[in-house]
């Protein structure tokens, strides 16, 4: 067969065996829909009450049926999690379908309740088996740049089983209505894709990783050669081949696979991403719209059977046609940005149904709104949380425990989707037309899940996905993981990453950092730039593009007055990014120093954005509140400055008890931080007098910003050091601000306080020029440090030991460049407290 192209798909082409692959072994995921999409309508059919007396006790029975298809469910999930490595994909499957047909055949010739309850658990059973395997099956066979396609079609077929399920029964209802063949034609019909399915899924491939896992290597090439439709000595197939060749054996290495395997760290938090994302989507309320659409509908006012009905399909239809996006963003915008924005959407959904129906109550036609609403939503789940979640599910885990993670994820799925069933009437019945503020609150809680834990898969090979989640390299975002060798180099050390297995080389180094195109000997150094095993990461101007590496230099102010501080003393040493000076003095003069005075890291992903947002609305305000009162302005900043070291030191000391282990050498660094922060207050302190406003504003501020902070800290620590990074960046604006005002004269360029000589080993006549030139060096040092921090939180690479290879982020100007303006700025007298 010729290549099947794809022209909505880039860089998609496969063979037939793929596609047959994916769309033969999704039937079960049509066995699933249908089940769903049946059962609502079979138990309101009045022949089908009058035949099994369900009449006399509704809910009791009602709820009996739905929840002991569910209990078969779990069983089915939890057989998949002991036997699926144990007959192969292929086989579970066809159990999973023969499962599937006999309890559609019980439930069709039931002639007693008994009867009718033990097919719903058998079926149950076999579509729990069903939903388990085929996501695994249809992963493991794909090839990794169209794999979230693919399996995505399983949740396609989920969708058309439901629309299907849904037309027939209208069909058979008006057909059939008030006969007994009504209810038994309804059940019987799911027999035919059940046979069709364990038909065709012999005409299938056995899984490539299941076949190297039991060392059937030529078996296993032909398979890649047939899914890649190319020859066995080609190049997409031997590179295949070796990948899953080498991840068989690293698993074979470790020795056998255990459920105390799922325990490791590594993998724990992969099984618990699964287990909350198949929570999350159940709680999206995607079932209860399913499970009580005609009910629902007619609760907003919608009466006449027919138009309820019709409803319904309606609603089926846009499940079904929605899903079809997703088969093209899941490979495009990739599954951490579904996942955020399709939660943004199901909670704005759920909203405005509510607010719909709350002013239905006085405007019936409103009520559309409602319908509107419920739609969109259904909109959202089917394009982003419906497939993207089984997606996830089928990928993340190792080849050697995927069965049992993928059955535990798939068991949560079914459970909580018992429990919705059970409790949504509850709710319904409670709370009335608020229920759905119930799924909004999900939805906001289902979304930042997403953006804070979730990680980017796309294009990701299954036996990467170890790197992915925890090893060096790893990139958590919207940017595709890609293992690659680099240098990195750090503040204590330089080290070579090396390919994942080998130990990085360490070489002796001068403890250095590097900035633009300057360097620094930081040692005894008294300010903050003291930083043991850190490194802000610059790389000289010379070896990189400035506009793509991580950090750049940018020109700093030039003072128009010309005037520069004395230098100090051999043998002592400015805490700020300078080299050295080969001859005296031994510094260079403090004007010519680099702090990179406007540098600006792009923000990158949503929580950048949110950070750097943040920052700026802060801006204005203290602006307006302090105008050019550069030294009170400081004594403000530096009060709320001093506060995140702190805290975050706080946290991690509190983690490493807990956990009982190392903390990546971060303690350290920040309690030297907010140290740090602390004396420049001590300092300015020292220079002017704040007023009973202004101590009572800095109470305020600093208890108010201790309590934010702190919470964002626990809920996301990158953004919360990013947040600083964007924070220390204005600090650098302010203070050369405040250089600006003393060139100018506004500020008189008085005598520097004893604390700053003695902290910086300033020599005795500094001026009051030089400590705003250290602090700024000081408060630039902070900015990269937190955004390193930052960075490497979010690559999974926090322990400081570890080496490490930053993303590289375009760096800009602020927005609101310093200005050079200062004919405003008024005279202010500044006076050195002894």
């Amino acid at each position: 067969m010729g290549l099947i192209p794809l022209t909505l798909f880039p860089n998609m082409a496969f063979g037939f065996y793929a596609a047959l692959t994916a769309i033969g072994s999704s039937l079960g995921g049509f066995l699933f829909g249908y089940e769903i999409g049946i059962i609502d309508q079979i138990l309101v059919m009045s022949s089908f009450q009058d035949y099994f007396g369900t009449a006399r006790d509704l809910s009791g029975y009602n709820g009996n049926i739905t929840s002991l298809f569910l209990v078969g469910c779990v069983v089915g999930a939890l057989l998949v999690s002991f036997g699926g490595d144990l007959l192969g994909r292929k086989k579970i499957i066809f159990i999973g379908g023969l499962f599937f047909i006999l309890g559609g055949a019980l439930q069709t010739g039931s002639n007693s309740i008994g009867m009718l309850y033990a097919g719903r658990m058998i079926g149950g059973c076999g579509v729990g088996i069903l939903s388990t395997i085929v996501p695994m099956f249809i992963a493991e066979s794909a090839p990794a740049n169209i794999r979230g396609t693919v399996v995505s079609i399983f949740q396609l077929a989920i969708t058309l089983g439901i629309l299907v399920a849904s037309a027939v029964n209208t069909g058979i209802i008006k057909g059939l209505d008030g006969t007994e063949t009504e209810w038994r034609l309804s059940f019987g019909l799911q027999i035919l894709p059940g046979l069709f399915l364990i038909s065709t899924i012999m005409l299938l491939p056995e899984s490539p990783r299941y076949l190297a896992m039991k060392n059937q290597w030529e078996e296993t090439l032909d398979v890649l050669a047939k899914i890649y439709n190319r020859p066995r000595d080609s190049a997409p197939v031997q590179d295949e081949f070796r990948e899953i060749r080498l991840g068989v054996e690293r698993d074979r290495a470790i020795g056998t696979a255990s459920w105390s395997e799922l325990l490791l760290p590594n993998i724990r938090k992969r099984v618990l991403m699964v287990i909350i994302l198949q929570l999350f989507q159940q709680w999206t309320g995607i079932n209860v719209i399913m499970y009580y659409a005609a009910s629902l509908f007619t609760d907003m006012g919608f009466h006449n059977a027919a138009s309820s009905t019709t409803f319904v399909i309606v609603n089926a239809a846009i499940n079904f046609v929605a899903t079809f996006p997703a088969l093209y963003l899941v490979e495009t915008a990739g599954r951490r940005q579904l996942l955020i924005w399709g939660g943004v959407g199901i909670t704005v959904s759920h909203i405005l149904v509510t607010s719909c129906l709350k002013a239905s109550e006085n405007n019936p036609s409103a009520a559309w709104g409602g319908i509107i609403f419920v739609y969109t939503f259904v909109l959202s789940f089917a394009t982003t949380w419906g497939p993207i979640v089984w997606v996830i599910q089928s990928e993340v885990l190792p080849l050697r425990v995927r069965s049992k993670g993928v059955g535990l994820g798939t068991v949560s799925n079914w459970v909580w989707n018992a429990v919705i069933a059970k409790v949504a009437p509850i709710i319904g019945a409670n709370w009335g037309i608020y229920q759905y503020l119930v799924y909004a609150i999900f939805g906001i809680a289902m979304t930042s899940y997403a953006y804070f834990w979730v990680p980017e898969t796309k294009g990701v090979e299954l036996e990467e996905m170890d790197q992915v989640f925890g090893s060096p390299g790893a990139v958590k975002g919207t940017k595709t993981f890609k293992p690659t060798a680099a240098s990195v180099v750090t503040s204590d050390y330089s080290v070579a990453l090396n390919p994942v297995g080998n130990q990085a080389s360490v070489s002796d180094t001068t403890e250095r950092t590097m900035v633009g195109s300057t360097t620094t000997d930081l040692k005894d150094s008294g300010g903050i730039s003291n930083f043991d095993g850190l490194s802000t990461v610059f790389e000289p101007e010379s070896k990189l593009n400035q506009d793509t590496f991580e950090y750049t230099s940018v020109p700093t102010y030039d003072s128009p007055s010309g005037d520069v501080a004395e230098a100090k003393p051999e043998g002592s040493r400015i805490p700020v990014h300078a080299p050295p000076a080969p001859t005296a003095p031994p510094n260079p003069p403090a004007l010519a120093l680099d702090v990179g005075v406007g540098k600006h890291r792009r923000p990158a992903t949503p929580g950048d954005y949110f950070a750097w947002a943040f920052v700026r609305l802060l801006r204005p305000l203290s602006d307006l509140f302090f105008r050019k009162k550069y030294v009170h302005r400081a004594v403000t900043l530096e009060t709320v400055a001093a506060v995140p070291g702190m805290v975050a030191s706080m946290a991690r000391h509190l983690t490493s008890l807990r956990r009982m282990r190392h903390d990546g050498g971060w303690i350290d660094h920040l309690l030297k931080e907010a140290s740090n922060e602390r004396m420049h207050l001590m300092i300015w302190m020292k220079v002017c007098h704040p007023s009973v406003l202004e101590r009572a504003l800095v109470a305020i501020t600093q208890y108010g910003f201790t309590a934010v902070f702190s919470l964002m800290y626990v809920c996301t620590p990158s953004v919360a050091h990013r947040f600083v990074g964007y924070l220390e960046e204005e600090a650098v604006i302010s203070y050369t601000h405040f250089l600006h005002a003393i060139d100018a004269g506004a500020i008189e360029n008085t005598p520097a306080p004893p604390i700053a000589i003695d902290y910086y080993n300033l020599s005795d006549d500094a001026r009051l020029r030089d400590v705003v030139l250290c602090v700024r060096a000081d408060e630039a040092n902070h900015r990269d440090v937190n955004h390193y921090f930052g960075d490497r939180i979010v690559a999974g690479t926090e322990d400081l030991r570890a080496p490490y290879k930053p993303r590289r982020h375009q760096v800009t100007k602020t927005s609101h460049p310093v200005s050079k303006d200062i004919a405003d700025v008024k005279r202010v007298d500044v006076t050195i407290s002894p």
